[in-house]
């Protein structure tokens, strides 16, 4: 049989955009899956009636002129999927106040103003910085002396530069929970970007869940050509002479490609399915000092509504025990879950067919460790769920009794489903190093490409489909 053109490993979305991108343009290509289902971590499944959705809380860069419209629009998708945008965009939730982040940067930076009047020219200050870092990111390397300035230093550095409030540094850097790290670890880029990319362009749902855009991706792929094979895990990638030549699936079937694309772990990628003996040694000694980011504990909520007042909130939520972001990270890092930050997501807000009528959805994501010690998942990962649920009666009294329907994952959840090294949620670790490490889309050996979180351009709904955009362009 003829070979492939390209071969491309799990149907993530950055693999699922990569197979669109390049089935479009004619190419002979297969996408091989390891799941019954397509989408990776964006995989949506269903119990007694309600749509779960496990990882989509918020989504950057999705309005008219953001980077993921742009790129549906590329695909001929344009008109085919709306995005809500939500309002407020997320709700920070703290001992003394809840901070609704309104859908429109000025009228943020206005309510900032107001509770901290003697700030006023540090927060212009810092948020005039992110937006630099975030549109010089997307210019040629050394064209933005912000970007220089800034890169190999933590969000903290950014942060002291321009505030002194301790409690307005928390604000400003509240989505860096998102990424399982606190300011003095997180990179400033990667959160300059983030944060700037929600405050002013504002928050997103896709209207159908994300399960639309993988359902639109994959037909994108099919309707131009290209194939889907789910229930295809890989085993090896065949690597001949230095180039890549094909795979080998686990029930030893062998099928030939002129290139290959892993959408899947890079830790597997590279040590398990090429070997090390195949990699420049100075190539392997990096990906091996490249942290790998922490995993999480989702937990997964079919509720009643009347009586919660879920529509009064915002459908990304986090909840603060305090505004000590390091002193929560080093509790996360126990298992001591209660006194660390954690996130509620509603989906139903935005696209209500995700449960039965009169009722909700809720998804509860606090990170945590791969390995706590003395913890085995299996055995304790009904006491996590029920802590967690504690914590979120907090936020939303009176919300244990209206509960029709638990369900939970945990890190050990992460890795059979995934495959990512330590259910890490997104990758490598977001910080500075891993910014420098962070492994090319092209890689050492010719005629093998990554694609997805564990490369360029970096973890994120919108990043991870723009890496399989940029990856599709590399491939002669």
């Amino acid at each position: 049989m003829k070979p492939y053109e390209v071969l491309i490993i799990g149907g993530g979305l950055g693999g699922l955009t990569c197979a669109a991108a390049l089935a479009k343009k004619g190419r002979r290509i297969l996408l091989l899956e390891r799941n019954p289902a397509l989408g990776g971590y964006q995989a949506t499944y269903k119990r007694s009636g309600f749509t779960i959705e496990p990882c989509l809380h918020v989504m950057a860069e999705a309005g008219p002129d953001g980077s993921v419209s742009q790129l549906l629009r590329e695909l001929g998708l344009g008109g085919e999927i709306e995005f809500s945008r939500f309002n407020p965009t997320s709700q920070f939730i703290f001992p003394d106040r809840t901070l609704a982040i309104p859908s429109d940067g000025q009228e943020f930076l206005g309510l900032l103003k107001d509770l901290f009047p003697h700030e006023p020219s540090g927060i212009d200050g810092i948020f005039d910085c992110m937006n630099g870092i975030s549109r010089g990111l997307g210019e040629a390397p050394g064209a933005n002396p912000m970007v220089a300035e800034y890169s190999q230093k933590v969000l903290q550095v950014l942060l002291d530069q321009f505030i002194a409030e301790k409690k307005l540094q928390t604000m400003i850097a509240g989505y860096c929970t998102y990424f399982a790290l606190p300011p003095s670890r997180v990179s400033s880029l990667l959160m300059s970007a983030f944060t700037a990319s929600l405050i002013f362009k504002g928050g997103f749902s896709p209207e159908g869940g994300v399960k639309r855009i993988v359902d639109l991706l994959e037909k994108v792929v099919v309707t131009h050509g290209g194939e889907v094979r789910k229930k295809a895990p890989v085993q090896s990638i065949a690597v001949k002479g230095g180039k890549a030549t094909g795979v080998v699936l686990e029930n030893a079937e062998e099928i030939q490609a002129e290139n290959v694309v892993s959408n899947a772990d890079a830790r597997m990628t590279f040590f398990s399915w090429v070997g090390e003996g195949k990699l420049p040694p100075d190539y392997v000694a990096r990906l091996k000092k490249v942290e790998i980011m922490d995993s999480a504990l989702n937990v997964f909520l079919g509720v009643k509504a009347q009586g919660l007042g879920l529509e009064n909130m915002a459908p990304a939520i986090c909840h603060f025990p305090g505004y000590d972001l390091d002193e929560q990270y080093q509790a996360m890092q126990k298992g001591e879950i209660e006194r660390s930050n954690f996130w509620i997501g509603i989906p139903t807000l935005t696209n209500p067919f995700m449960a039965p009528e009169g009722h909700h959805l809720i998804v509860l994501y606090v990170p945590v460790p791969y390995r706590l010690e003395g913890i085995r998942w299996r055995h304790h990962k009904e006491d996590f769920t029920q802590r967690l649920i504690n914590m979120a009666e907090k936020a939303i009294p009176g919300l244990r009794k209206n509960i029709v329907l638990v369900d939970a994952a945990t890190p050990d959840t992460l890795v059979r489903y995934t495959g990512n090294s330590q259910g890490a949620v997104a990758g490598w670790a977001c910080t500075p190093e891993a910014d420098a490490l962070r492994p090319a889309n092209q890689t050492p050996i010719e005629g093998l490409f990554l694609a997805g979180h564990w490369t360029l351009p970096g973890p994120g709904t919108g990043s991870v489909m723009h890496s399989g955009w940029l990856t599709a362009s590399m491939i002669p």
